[in-house]
């Protein structure tokens, strides 16, 4: 069968969250199926209370980023490693949907929601 020089995928970019703490497995494996492993976008984010520093979350960022480092290679998926810390991960997660022009959004039931809630 002939490649296209075209995406035939209705989704050409997939965004699932990483959420310290949270599992993800579910959101991930979806989103395989729905758009392939190349057009997937994995994106750590770490919250931190907002009485303490974001600074504080320096080393659990670190371990996410490895986390998706080590995702990426096992997947082939095309993510570049990126975690963001935040007070609100909710508007951190809005914020990367619109800079990152993602065509859907993955989370998972009920996990991603309760990270979501604090």
């Amino acid at each position: 069968m002939k490649k296209l020089p075209y995406s035939t995928s209705l989704f050409r970019k997939v965004l699932v969250p990483v959420i310290y703490g949270y599992e993800s497995v579910t959101a991930i494996t979806a989103a395989h199926a729905i758009a392939g492993k190349e057009n997937i976008q994995l994106v750590g984010l770490v919250s931190v209370d907002e009485s303490q520093s974001l600074s504080v979350a320096t080393r659990t960022a670190r371990n996410v980023r490895e986390m998706l480092r080590k995702m990426s290679s096992e997947e082939r998926t095309r993510n570049r490693p990126r975690v963001q810390v935040s007070y609100n991960i909710w508007q951190e997660l809005v914020g990367i949907v619109k800079e990152e022009r993602a065509d859907l959004l993955i989370l998972e039931w009920p996990a991603h929601f309760e990270a979501l809630q604090d």
